[in-house]
């Protein structure tokens, strides 16, 4: 039988501003520097927009 795991952050900040944070790849990227994550874009901006893609590259459990 499947498990269901849930994860509630709260936030204290406008909705807008969090929304406007997460289209922000350098923001996700600092937030998980540990994993050496990085982020390219599609088209090459930093902010994301409707359509662009994301590449992600991290070190998880010491591979990459």
């Amino acid at each position: 039988m499947p498990a269901v795991i849930e994860i509630v952050t709260v936030i204290k900040a406008a909705l807008a501003v969090v929304f406007d944070l997460e289209l922000d790849v350098d923001v996700h990227a600092a937030s998980l520097a540990g994993s050496q994550e990085s982020a390219t874009t599609s088209t090459g901006r930093r902010r994301l927009v409707l359509g662009d893609e994301v590449t992600f590259h991290a070190r998880h459990l010491g591979l990459h």
